[in-house]
């Protein structure tokens, strides 16, 4: 295990939290003209919700994957004192949780 695998973790929890965002900001509008009549931009950002769900489930899969990878990682006797104990742990019950990107 090397760099490489640490590089594509972190690129996945960028992606994750990039799409965690525009999701927030979606679902604030759409809170937010809920009493409005359905019109074509309802309509719209219906669609763009649910293309940040079907992104959620492919980056919650490669998340999974992942965090195989950082457990893999944080045996290696290199990193050993530079990640927390409890990292994978901590990880692992973020993914696990009922909030976890909903």
């Amino acid at each position: 295990m090397g760099g490489h695998e640490a590089v594509e973790v972190a690129k996945t929890v960028l992606e994750v939290t990039d799409v965690t965002w525009t999701a927030l900001e979606c679902s604030h509008h759409l809170h937010h003209h809920h009493d409005a009549p359905h019109n074509l931009h309802n309509f719209e950002l219906q669609k763009e919700l649910e293309t940040l769900k079907s992104k959620n489930r492919r980056l919650r899969n490669q998340l999974e994957q992942n965090l195989k990878l950082l457990n893999n990682l944080s045996e290696s006797p290199i990193l050993l004192n530079d990640c927390p104990p409890n990292l994978y742990a901590r990880l692992v019950s973020t993914i696990d949780s009922r909030d976890f990107l909903t």
